[in-house]
C-alpha cells in the first residue's frame, strides 16, 4: 500500500499526556497537550484503601470487643475468634456468654462468695435463657435470701418454654408459689398448661415406661388441686384428681386422704394412707400424717406402731426414731424414751444434724440435762456450737429453771463466742423470756425490745417467742410479739391465725372482725380455730359490728363442711 507522508504522520500521533498525583495520591490533575489542565479521581485507589480502612476499623473493633468482654465483663475464656466472628454470631456468642457466667456463679458458690455468685447468675440467666439450672439457682436467690418468692417464680415461668414438658422442672417452678401460698400464680400457670379440650396422653409408651407428657399434665394438674385443697376448695381438687387419673399415683392419693380427713372422713382418710404405705412404703408423708391422725383420735398405741413402721422401711433416717421419742414421752414410756436416746447418741454421735435434732427434742420437752450434755458432747466434736448452746437455755425455760437459763447466758456474755453476733436477736428473745419468767420485768422487757427491734428477725422466732411468753403467764406480752410478726408480713397466716387465738382467748375484740376478715382471704385455716372465731363472733360483744352477719354467714358456710355448726 502506498502511503503519503501526511498520512504517516497522522497515524502515529498520539496525544501527549502531563499528569500530577493530587490528595495523597487518591486523584490526579493531568493535562492534554493543547488543552487546560484537568482534574480526576483515582478510584482503584479509592476503593483499595476504603477496604483497607474497612479492615483496620474492623479489627479495631474487634479488639476492643475482646479486651472489652474479656477485662470488663470478666468473660475469661473469650477467644480472639469469638470476636472476630460476633457480628455472624451474635446470638450464640451471648449464649456461650451466660453459661460461662453461670459456671462461675457456681464456682463462687462454691467458695461461699455469695454475692458475686447472685451478680454471675443474674448476667448469666439474662443470657443464657435456656439454662434451667441457673434459673433455679437464681430463684433460689430471690426466694431466699431477698424474700421475694414471685420474682423467683416468675423467673421459673419464663424458663418453662425451655423445659421442653420437664415434670421435674415443673414440679420446682410450681413448689416455689406452693411454698409461698401463691395461689392466684399457680391457678395462672396450670390454666396455660391445662387448656380446655386437652386430650391426655396414654399411660404409657410402647415399652412399657411411663408417658413423660402424662406425667407433665399430671403435675400441673396435682398443683392445681393441692393449691385448691388449702383454700377448702375441696370439690375442684376432687374433680381435678378423678380427670387427670390421680387417684393411683402417690401424690393423688394423699391428696385424697388429706381431703377425707378435712372433711370429717376419718376411716377413709386413715385407710387411704394405710394403702399409701403398702404401695409406696418409702414416702415418709404417709407415714407422718397417719400418725398424727391416730394421735388426734387418741389411738397413741396406733400412732406408734405406725412410727415403728416408718423406721423399719428406712433404718438409717434417724428423724422417724426422734419422732418416736415424742410418742414415749406422750404415752409417758420413760424407760424406753431414755433407750431410744442412748441409742441414738451411739449411733449417731458424729452426726452434727441428727444431734441438733435431738437437742431440739431436749428443748421442747423441757430436759435441760439431755441439751447440756449434748451442747458438751458438739464442743468435744467440733461442731458448731451456737444452736446447741441455744437449744440448752431453752430447754432450762421450759424446765421453768429461769435463774439456770440467766446463769447460762451470762456466761455465754462473757465468753463472747464467734456466733453470737449473728444469733443476738434469738439469744435476746430467750433472754427476755428467762428474765420475765424468772420475775424481773424490767430486764426481760429491756431484751425483748432488742429482739423486737432487730432487723434480720424471722417471722418463726415471733411465733417461737409468743408461745413461751404465753406459756410462762404473760398473754398481752404475747400478744404484742404477734402482732408486730403480723404487720411486719400481712401475708403470713401462721402469725394471723395465733393472733387471733389469743385475742378470742383473751377477749379482745376491737380488732377480731378485721383479722378474721383478712384471715378468711387466706388459706383454709384448721376447722378449730374457724368454729371459735365463730361462736366469739356470735356473742354480744359483737352485736354491733358492721361485718358481724357476712362474718358469721361466711363462718357458717366453711364449718357446715364438716357438719360442726
Amino acid at each position: 500500500m502506498n502511503h503519503s507522508p501526511q498520512n504517516t504522520e497522522r497515524l502515529n500521533t498520539k496525544p501527549e499526556l502531563w499528569t500530577r498525583p493530587v490528595l495523597l495520591g487518591f486523584a490526579e490533575v493531568y493535562r492534554k497537550k493543547g488543552h487546560r489542565p484537568k482534574f480526576r479521581l483515582r478510584w482503584g485507589r479509592i476503593a483499595a484503601m476504603l477496604c483497607l480502612l474497612f479492615l483496620l476499623g474492623y479489627l479495631s473493633g474487634v479488639t476492643f470487643l475482646y479486651l472489652f468482654y474479656k477485662y470488663k465483663r470478666e468473660f475469661e475464656t473469650v477467644t480472639y475468634v469469638d470476636t472476630l466472628t460476633w457480628p455472624f454470631q451474635r446470638q450464640a456468642f451471648r449464649e456461650r456468654m451466660g453459661e460461662y457466667f453461670i459456671e462461675r456463679a457456681m464456682d463462687h458458690l462454691n467458695e461461699g462468695d455469695f454475692l458475686d455468685a447472685y451478680h454471675f447468675l443474674r448476667a448469666g440467666v439474662a443470657r443464657a435463657k435456656a439454662n434451667l439450672e441457673g434459673r433455679k439457682l437464681l430463684a433460689e436467690f430471690y426466694e431466699f435470701g431477698l424474700r421475694r418468692p414471685d420474682l423467683a417464680g416468675d423467673l421459673l415461668v419464663d424458663g418453662l418454654p425451655y423445659a421442653e414438658g420437664d415434670a421435674l422442672y415443673l414440679r420446682d417452678t410450681l413448689a416455689v408459689y406452693m411454698r409461698n401460698q401463691l395461689d392466684e400464680e399457680i391457678q395462672d400457670t396450670v390454666s396455660e398448661i391445662l387448656t380446655p379440650g386437652l386430650l391426655l396422653p396414654e399411660p404409657e409408651l410402647g415399652d412399657g415406661a411411663s408417658n413423660p407428657d402424662l406425667v407433665y399434665f399430671q403435675t400441673a394438674a396435682f398443683f392445681s388441686a393441692r393449691s385448691h385443697f388449702y383454700r377448702g376448695n375441696y370439690d375442684q381438687a376432687e374433680d381435678l384428681i378423678k380427670e387427670f387419673q390421680l387417684e393411683g399415683t402417690r401424690d393423688g392419693l394423699f391428696l385424697t386422704a388429706l381431703i377425707n380427713w378435712e372433711r370429717g372422713r376419718h376411716k377413709t382418710a386413715i385407710s387411704q394412707l394405710e394403702a399409701g404405705i403398702s404401695q409406696f412404703p418409702q414416702v415418709e408423708n404417709f407415714y407422718v400424717h397417719l400418725a398424727r391422725y391416730y394421735r388426734e383420735m387418741g389411738d397413741y398405741e396406733s400412732a406408734r406402731r405406725t412410727s415403728v413402721l416408718r423406721i423399719a422401711s428406712n433404718p438409717l433416717n434417724p428423724i422417724p426414731r426422734i419422732e418416736l421419742l415424742y410418742a414415749y414421752r406422750e404415752e409417758g414410756n420413760t424407760e424406753r424414751e431414755i433407750a431410744e436416746v442412748e441409742a441414738l447418741l451411739r449411733q449417731f454421735s458424729a452426726d452434727e444434724r441428727t444431734l441438733q435434732f435431738l437437742a431440739n427434742f431436749a428443748a421442747e420437752t423441757g430436759q435441760p440435762d439431755l441439751a447440756h450434755r449434748l451442747y458438751i458432747h458438739a464442743l468435744e466434736k467440733g461442731f458448731d456450737i451456737s444452736s446447741f448452746a441455744l437449744l440448752v437455755i431453752e430447754s432450762q425455760i421450759v424446765a421453768e429453771h429461769y435463774s439456770s437459763a440467766i446463769d447460762f447466758a451470762e456466761e455465754l456474755m462473757e465468753e463472747n463466742p464467734d456466733w453470737l453476733n449473728a444469733r443476738l436477736h434469738i439469744f435476746n428473745s430467750l433472754r427476755s423470756v428467762a428474765y420475765l419468767g424468772a420475775g424481773d420485768p424490767d430486764l426481760g422487757q429491756l431484751y425483748l425490745n432488742e429482739f423486737i427491734k432487730a432487723q434480720n428477725s424471722r417471722v418463726e422466732t415471733f411465733l417461737a417467742v409468743a408461745k413461751r411468753l404465753q406459756s410462762i403467764g404473760l398473754p398481752e406480752e404475747s400478744r404484742e410479739v404477734l402482732r408486730i410478726a403480723w404487720e411486719s408480713n400481712p401475708d403470713n397466716q401462721a402469725a394471723l391465725s395465733a393472733l387471733i387465738a389469743l385475742d378470742i382467748e383473751l377477749n379482745q375484740t376491737d380488732d377480731l372482725p378485721v383479722f378474721v376478715r383478712q384471715l378468711l382471704t387466706m388459706r383454709r385455716p384448721s376447722y378449730r380455730l374457724i368454729e371459735e372465731a365463730y361462736y366469739a363472733l356470735s356473742s354480744d360483744r359483737f352485736f354491733f359490728s358492721e361485718e358481724r352477719e357476712t362474718l358469721l354467714i361466711e363462718l357458717q358456710a366453711i364449718l357446715s363442711e364438716r357438719n360442726v355448726t
